[in-house]
């Protein structure tokens, strides 16, 4: 169960990138610096955090939601639908959290507060237009942060509840001017809430109560006795009471509206643990409600409800594992709920109407000792995700098998140099019966001890702690959120923590700094990886998740720009995986190279698209005609690229600079085509937004053709880049797709491979012009390229037959690279494309491991095509298997043998999983190491031919074994001489003897 008062700090420092800050004409604000920093943050379309409060319109037709995540969400009330993303300015650490929401009662205009400045600044109140999402107004000057927010009914004051002993302020929303004050409070005040006539009551943590006039007089303040921190006060519908609930007890107070007097408490008997601090009033005030951390003993935080107005017997709802954070009851008996999940829903008695969950790994576990474990250098982890072990490989960058982890260490709690008890759930842990000093209300969540007894590490609601081992703090490191699994490297260079925003992070035990995060995602396919630098990796569709807020200053909202759109310059998941291995150096270089985010930003901000046409469209033509608006936003205007179901097409440059409208036809599939734009800016460093909208066309389905066009090279101009099977490959593709198309497809257009000599980037472009007048949008083609392959500053380059490798320049000028494939697949009509790369090394120093998957991964993206690659290495283009490279081998055995849906036909999701799947089993059956096959199915599924061809195929050879390359040269040596011999005995008995039919087979 969560614990009060949790935090979240997600986000990750970049490089400067300035921004002008302005002062608002309608307040008096003082010189307040703002970070100008772009800040990396995650975006599921879901908070991350827990949702602190909720608040509605009069009308309840929106909801807006804060949260911890430092943005407020702006919600269609009923159908769920996410109207707006609110992102105030935001800084480092706590720096932008969101405590407080409300909503005016016209629902125009939304305030949000909580830790909206720095130590050493005030606080603010951000006001925002609802409908926009534009922040339109600020209050500044605020003494401390912001715990609650409310609008008068009439919705001409704001009432703000502050921290500490500020008390509490009340604004005149016409012109933002305090218009009343009472800062004689001692401690923190919670709650505030209005009542029809304009009177106002709050809570706080000093142990009273407080009622207002409606001219803000202070008419009564009342220390009330079941608890020592009354926190959540509301007003019964009709004035004349208000129930108040806790955060240090499970009573529940209903107050006389006259005077303050208890008038009466609730049965609560049976609730005896945490606190029922949430409480509300149905709307025709005959039910009370409340709610907080209370646990029914199942693990479920029930909400429960009293009939006659609080007088009745308690009935309780299951709603969440979590904290109940805030409720609202609404006119039609339903009621809104937000959760620390974080969750928000609907509620009609028992049932819930409507829910919307987090979309981020919950690492909470029966048993975190086990929950999280590392190998020696912290770069495979397991780790339990909503229950499920999952086992992913940093290295590898991908989800691994969860067996043979035996290798992997788990969490170590106990040891006998001394001893640490209390750390689970407990606001004092132990160190030898010592209290270890925390912070008020920080509750110890999670612990883990080096392999050598020297140092642990404490994981809490707010911080990281690691101490030596005598108990003396060594440095400490705020947390994004709740730290519910923690462990330590074996080799001792990493802090690895599992936290309650979904995220786990490596810290150095040198100094605490963060070194890199992963964040995968609740569907336990998509991830990413990054580093405070920039640098990121993700699975296919998975940079939608993250992107860079930037500050413009006090008086304007946050821009945010997704990660893809910086994806030419920071996608480098080589550089992620030398974080881990120690190479700082790769990384510091390239940040030299390419730049930090200020420097790649500070032209001016990529261009903006507005779509013209309309956003979704039904006919009967396959013509249609997109138009759209492009306007310079500072960074000029660069490419064009237009998508059609993910598939690039061929872009055009605008070059021109303000606002321009533009057009561009295309011819359409029979269905629904997804139609997308992205702009890039001057520099075509940049990409902005990605405009997108849904074509439906009704029209009959048309002939599909099967077209193929394959390319191999074993003989190379350059005869050091000689290679075994790749035109054998390429000849044994071309033919098993003629005959697996048969009676899959209308028609099929297999061209001859281009084989050895005849594979040149001219005769490569050549057929491409030609299929390019051929394909048709409804068609699928497949290409194949097996030949060398090389990996240049993370760009790919396939090398035709006459590529002649003598440095770097001579394959970025003779090669093709990954704009000349987009370039040339950009030709082709059909979205539904299957590349298939079998390629290898050229230059085994620059081509091996992660370096080479990263400039297929930057090539799969460009494409926005099907891929299946594999990324041999020299032992395996040489010895093959099966008198075929492995990968080919995996695919030909693939066309016959991976129909799941025994359906007779093979599409290339079946494909791609039996390729991932029997690559591995081959490559350690045969070399002693795994190889794993890379794939982006750009979220396509197609039929690419039948798994029983009209016509079998020679059936591949079994493997045998390639012994000659395990020979040494001595026993190389011997068998050459025995052969020689053999030949000598057979010779002379053949000259001994006259020739006659054999009635033996020869040896």
């Amino acid at each position: 169960m969560s614990a009060a008062h949790l935090r979240l700090a997600l986000s990750v420092l970049f490089y400067l990138l300035l921004f002008t800050s302005l002062s608002n004409p309608t307040t008096a604000s003082p010189s307040r610096p703002i970070a100008d920093t772009p800040f990396l943050r995650l975006e599921t379309g879901m908070h991350t955090a827990p949702i602190s409060r909720i608040a509605i319109d009069a009308q309840e037709r929106y909801l807006v939601t804060a949260s911890y995540d430092k943005t407020a969400r702006v919600w269609d009330l009923h159908s769920g639908a996410l109207l707006q993303i609110l992102r105030p300015p935001i800084g480092e650490g706590d720096e932008g959290k969101l405590y407080a929401a409300a909503m005016s009662p016209d629902g125009t205009e939304v305030a949000v507060g909580g830790f909206t400045g720095r130590a050493d600044s005030p606080e603010h109140i951000y006001l925002f237009d609802r409908a926009s999402g534009r922040l339109q107004r600020h209050i500044a000057a605020l003494p401390s942060r912001v715990n609650h927010l409310a609008y008068s009914p009439d919705g001409k004051f704001l009432a703000a509840g502050l921290k500490g002993s500020n008390g509490i302020r009340v604004y005149d929303t016409t012109n933002l001017q305090e218009v009343a004050a009472d800062k004689a409070y001692s401690d923190d005040s919670y709650w505030l809430d209005f009542d029809h006539q304009g009177r106002l009551v709050s809570s706080s943590d000093d142990g009273f109560v407080r009622l207002y006039s409606p001219q803000f007089q202070l008419l009564h303040k009342q220390k009330l006795t079941d608890g020592k921190e009354p926190f959540a006060a509301r007003f019964s519908p009709d004035g004349h009471q208000i129930a108040v609930g806790f955060a240090d007890s499970t009573k529940v107070n209903v107050l006389s509206a006259d005077d303050l007097h208890l008038a009466y408490a609730p049965d609560t008997q049976g609730v005896d643990n945490d606190d029922l601090s949430k409480v509300a009033w149905s709307t025709d005030g005959q039910t009370l409600y409340a709610g907080g951390r209370y646990d029914d003993g199942s693990g479920i935080s029930p909400l429960l409800s009293w009939p006659q107005a609080g007088h009745g017997a308690a009935q309780r709802v299951a709603l969440t594992n979590s904290t109940v954070m805030d409720f609202l009851p609404l006119r039609d008996r339903s009621l809104v709920y937000g959760t620390a999940d974080p969750t928000w829903g609907l509620l009609d008695g028992n049932h819930k109407l409507l829910e919307k969950t987090a979309l981020i790994t919950d690492y909470r576990s029966a048993d975190p000792i086990n929950s999280l474990h590392l190998n020696p250098t912290a770069s495979v982890l397991r780790f339990t995700a909503n229950g499920i072990p999952r086992l992913f490989d940093i290295n590898q960058q991908a989800y691994r098998p969860k067996n043979g982890t035996d290798s992997l260490f788990a969490t170590k709690t106990t040891t006998s140099a001394y001893r640490i008890t209390n750390w689970e759930d407990y606001l004092t842990p132990l160190f030898n019966r010592q209290p270890i000093e925390l912070k008020p209300n920080e509750i110890s969540r999670s612990l883990a001890i080096s392999a050598d007894d020297g140092h642990f590490l404490l994981g809490t609601d707010w911080r990281l702690r690691y101490f030596d081992q005598q108990g003396r703090p060594q440095w400490q490191a705020a947390t994004p959120e709740v730290a519910w699994a923690v462990n330590l490297s074996p080799d001792g260079r990493f802090a690895v923590a599992a936290f309650g925003d979904g995220t786990i992070r490596w810290f150095s035990t040198q100094d605490g700094t963060e070194q890199l995060a992963f964040f995968p995602h609740a569907d336990g396919q998509r991830w990413v990886l990054w580093t405070p630098e920039g640098f990121y990796a993700a699975s296919p569709g998975a940079e939608e998740l993250v992107g860079y807020h930037l500050n413009q200053g006090d008086d304007k909202e946050g821009l945010f720009i997704r990660a893809q759109q910086l994806g030419k310059r920071f996608y480098r998941p080589d550089l992620i995986s030398q974080r881990l291995n120690g190479n700082e150096q790769a990384i510091q270089t390239a940040l030299r190279e390419i730049g930090d985010i200020r420097q790649v930003l500070a032209q001016g901000l990529p261009p903006q698209l507005t779509l013209l046409s309309a956003a979704d469209s039904h006919q009967t033509s396959p013509d249609y005609t997109v138009e759209f608006q492009i306007t310079d936003q500072g960074g000029g205007i660069g490419n064009i690229i237009y998508k059609i179901n993910g598939a690039v097409q061929e872009g055009h440059p605008v070059g021109s600079a303000g606002q321009t409208a533009l057009k561009r036809q295309f011819t359409l599939a029979s269905g629904v085509n997804r139609v997308e734009i992205i702009a890039y800016d001057a520099a075509n460093k940049v990409a902005s937004s990605t405009l997108s909208t849904a074509v439906q066309i009704d029209q009959p389905q048309l002939p599909v053709t099967l077209h193929v066009l394959a390319l191999g090279i074993s003989d190379y101009r350059d005869r050091a880049l000689k290679l075994t099977y790749a035109d054998k490959d390429a000849q044994a593709i071309t033919a098993a797709l003629q005959q697996h198309g048969q009676g899959a497809f209308d028609k099929l257009n297999i061209l001859p491979p281009l084989l050895n000599r005849d594979a040149t980037l001219a005769n490569l472009q050549a057929a491409f012009k030609t299929l390019a007048a051929s394909v048709q949008p409804q068609d699928v083609f497949i290409l194949y390229l097996a030949g060398h392959g090389q990996a240049v500053d993370g760009n790919y380059h396939f090398a035709p037959w006459e590529t002649v490798i003598t440095n770097a320049d001579s394959l970025r000028t003779g090669s093709l690279d990954e704009q000349g494939l987009r370039d040339l697949l950009a030709q082709i009509a059909a979205t539904k494309t299957l590349v298939l790369l079998d390629t290898y090394s050229a230059s085994p120093s620059t081509l091996q491991g992660i370096g080479q998957k990263t400039a297929i991964s930057r090539l799969m993206r460009a494409t926005g095509r099907a891929v299946l690659a594999l990324t041999a290495d020299d032992k395996m283009a040489l010895e093959g298997y099966g008198q075929h490279g492995v990968f080919t081998y995996a695919l030909l055995e693939g066309l016959k043998n991976a129909d799941h849906n025994a359906d007779a036909q093979i599409d290339i999701g079946e494909l791609a999983g039996y390729i991932e799947a029997k690559v591995p089993e081959i490559t350690l059956k045969q070399w002693g190491y795994e190889q794993f096959p890379m794939q982006d199915l750009q979220g396509l599924s197609f039929i690419i031919g039948n798994n029983t061809p009209t016509a079998l195929p020679s059936p591949l050879p079994a493997p045998q074994p390639d012994f000659w390359p395990h020979l040494t040269p001595l026993a190389k040596l011997a068998v050459i001489a025995s052969f020689i011999a053999l030949l000598v005995v057979i010779g002379r008995i053949r000259h001994k003897q006259p020739a006659k039919s054999p009635i033996k087979p020869p040896l």
